[in-house]
């Protein structure tokens, strides 16, 4: 309530009380004055000056210091009796009121007869009775000589009850009192009237319903000769502050509890560093008991150096008024923890309505996770390491086991380009399927490995569609004539000649989908399906007329290592790579795959990938070939017999002159000699006395013309790594072995006589 406010409800209930009712106001300097008084107040004393009565200015100060009304007595300059007060405080304001006690300074009766006495006495108490009634309080009055209270109406509603059930004595009054406050009222009241303390109780009374409701008694005795003979006071009904104290307590207490179950060591300090909360995970971390910390600061329980290292961040955080997050390492009853801790600044209200900065820090230990991302460091160094040594593996064994096919898949070729009668040519193509087969499970192995590392590079060039799906078709067509199932391909008239793309590895796609179709398919056919979509995307479907996939089994087929079910891996063979190989290719080109299928009734193998079209295409050669046929001088740098033998052979028959460089150093050795005139040369890329990396290398740093040769890599290793390290040391070109025949003759129709 608002200082006007309550001087105008001041006004309006006592200015015409036959009570003496003033107000008074205390002002930031501590000043006393005067703001309000009823007639009968100016009657009593006049034009009251509180600065020149110290000991009344003491009393009010002493009331305003109190939440509940005080009763006090103090006689007036030059009154002839004291007066007994009631104070009551309201923010910086105080209502009191008085009345004379009774007591004089002297004897009325001496002065004016004992007829006068005797009416002046029953007139003060008749008016003492309406003043107690009147009262904007619980009051009471205890005779104690003839043990009777009187209770004004006000009182009987703080107690709860009504006069017949209060009762007018000590005792029955004390009989209302809660059984856990009783002693403690009774020693305040006794301890009052025999020792003169200040009686200012709170205590619990039962009500009418016979519910118990807080009261607040502040009362003053009045004595004669030392013996206790009145005592007056007022009661206040408290129980509203009380339930709110109470929940305030049972709040504080859940968020205590909560705070204390956290796993976070949480505190806070103040603005001059010390603390005022101390949770129990700080205390578990700190073996610091709670009391052993609040209100001291870190200069009074930690080692000096921790202690300032603490001030200066703090007052750092405070100053600048941020939030400051960071992981760092301490140390806990002789253990080193790692921790993430926070700082937060705080603006704490203060009862004179200014603001202090706190800080709010808290701190979870995160060592277990700290120790996981150690381990995991290290476990990825592990799988670093295996993946290395794996790709190192393949990477040899690449080598070593397509060198000896490179010789039978080669020699193969060539018996059969022989005029050889039909039995030992069945045997001879026999031997080259299956060499041919054993280099597809190769590329298969090395093809996923190479996806898995996240190694594929695409290519973004432009090609022929039709072109690309005729030699799809081509390169199928001898297994599907063996199973005589029909074999072919369908593009849509809206479809564009040129697109933009990685042409090999859409051709491996397709190869791969269309050869697992033509696998599965004993009767019908296998047929490939080409649209656009609405988003710049071309759909591929594989549609075959095969066994068809049950529902349950089609979630295993892009798995890798995996198929159908163990039966078709003995029926029909092939490691289970070829479907995951194509998911994984068809994803780092942007795309998605997918089946549709039903059991004995064939398959829809499609995809779908983004490709740009190539418009005002000239031609998508890379140089115009001009004397290709002209027969070239060849060095070819082999160390392994059979494959010096194969590809000196295909060189012949293709027209060309061939010498033979056992290892990398022969080679070198012999591009320098002036007799000789080489137009290529063929590197093998791992040779006995100086490899071919070595040899090129070489080669290059000679000051001759012949530095400037083509040199092409032969390299039974396909991954990136080959292909990156040939061109850094300056070879033209990259071909695998086993040789293909076309890829060679292209590469020296490229590279040949120069042109380039």
């Amino acid at each position: 309530m608002s200082k006007n406010t309550f001087q105008n409800n001041v006004e309006t209930l006592y200015t015409d009380l036959p009570m003496a009712t003033a107000l008074f106001e205390r002002d930031d300097d501590g000043l006393w004055q005067l703001l309000w008084q009823n007639s009968a107040a100016l009657s009593l004393w006049g034009e009251f000056d509180v600065s020149v009565n110290p000991r009344f200015k003491l009393e009010l100060m002493d009331a305003l210091s109190k939440v509940t009304p005080s009763i006090f007595s103090y006689q007036l300059p030059n009154a002839i009796e004291s007066y007994s007060f009631s104070a009551t405080p309201n923010e910086d304001c105080l209502l009191v009121q008085f009345l004379t006690t009774g007591v004089s300074t002297s004897n009325s009766s001496d002065l004016f007869g004992d007829d006068v006495s005797k009416a002046n006495t029953e007139s003060k108490t008749d008016v003492y009775s309406l003043i107690i009634d009147s009262a904007g309080f619980g009051v009471f009055d205890w005779d104690i000589e003839t043990d009777f209270i009187h209770f004004n109406q006000n009182a009987y509603e703080v107690m709860g009850v009504s006069s017949h059930i209060l009762g007018s004595t000590y005792k029955q009054m004390i009989e209302r009192i809660h059984k856990d406050d009783v002693d403690k009222v009774i020693e305040g009241i006794e301890g009052h009237l025999e020792s003169h303390w200040p009686l200012q109780l709170e205590f619990r009374v039962l009500n009418e319903r016979q519910q118990y409701q807080w009261v607040s008694m502040a009362a003053q005795a009045q004595w004669e000769t030392a013996k206790a003979i009145r005592l007056a006071g007022t009661l206040t009904d408290i129980s509203e502050r009380k339930y709110t104290e109470l929940q305030l307590k049972q709040r504080e207490a859940l968020i205590q509890q909560m705070i204390d179950a956290l796993p976070i060591y949480i505190y806070v300090k103040d603005a001059q560093g010390c603390y005022r909360f101390f949770n129990k995970e700080a205390e578990k971390l700190t073996t610091k008991h709670c009391n052993e910390v609040l209100g001291r600061t870190d200069f009074e329980i930690y080692p000096i150096d921790f202690a300032l290292e603490q001030a200066n961040e703090d007052k750092r955080i405070q100053d600048s008024d941020e939030v400051v997050l960071l992981e760092r390492e301490a140390k806990f009853k002789d253990k080193a923890l790692w921790m993430f801790q926070g700082k937060v600044p705080m603006h704490v209200k203060q009862v004179n309505q200014s603001y202090d900065t706190w800080l709010l820090s808290f701190a979870l230990d995160i060592s277990e996770r700290k120790q996981m991302e150690d381990d995991l460091k290290e476990a990825r160094v592990l799988a670093e390491s295996a993946a290395k040594a794996k790709a190192d593996f393949l990477s040899v064994m690449s080598h070593e086991i397509r060198t000896p096919l490179n010789s039978v898949i080669g020699n193969s070729g060539l018996l059969l380009s022989e005029n050889l009668d039909e039995h030992l040519a069945t045997h001879v193509e026999m031997i080259k399927r299956s060499g041919e087969h054993l280099l597809y499970l190769i590329n298969d192995i090395l093809d996923f490995n190479k996806l898995e590392a996240g190694k594929v590079e695409l290519e973004h060039q432009p090609f022929d569609l039709k072109q690309q799906l005729q030699t799809v078709i081509d390169m199928s067509a001898t297994n599907a004539k063996l199973k005589h199932i029909e074999l072919g391909f369908n593009l849509k008239q809206e479809l564009a000649t040129h697109y933009l793309g990685d042409e090999g590895r859409l051709r491996q796609i397709l190869l791969n989908l269309v050869g697992n179709a033509i696998k599965f398919t004993s009767e019908g056919g296998v047929k490939v399906d080409v649209k656009p979509t609405n988003q710049d995307t071309l759909r591929f479907e594989v549609i075959d007329t095969g066994i068809g996939i049950s529902q349950e089994n089609i979630p295993k087929l892009f798995a890798e290592f995996s198929q159908a079910d163990a039966s078709t891996t003995r029926k029909f063979g092939g490691t289970g790579l070829g479907l995951s190989i194509s998911k994984k290719l068809v994803e780092a080109m942007g795309g998605q795959i997918g089946i549709e299928s039903e059991e004995g009734k064939g398959s829809v193998f499609w995809f779908e990938i983004p490709f740009n079209e190539v418009e005002n295409t000239e031609t998508l050669e890379d140089h115009a070939l001009i004397n290709q046929d002209l027969p070239l001088s060849i060095l070819v740098a082999e160390d392994n017999l059979p494959n010096q033998f194969l590809i000196k052979t295909i060189l012949t028959k293709l027209g060309h002159s061939v010498e033979l460089a056992n290892n990398g150093l022969e080679a070198y050795e012999m591009v320098q000699d002036s007799e000789r005139h080489f137009d290529v040369i063929l590197m093998d890329m791992q040779m006995p006395e100086m490899n071919g990396l070595e040899a090129t290398q070489e080669i290059r740093m000679l000051e001759s013309e012949v530095k400037h040769i083509p040199i092409v890599a032969l390299t039974a290793n396909s991954n990136e790594e080959s292909y990156d390290s040939v061109m850094a040391v300056g070879m033209n070109d990259f071909l695998t072995k086993p040789i293909n025949v076309d890829a060679l003759k292209k590469a020296l129709q490229k590279w040949g006589h120069g042109i380039a």
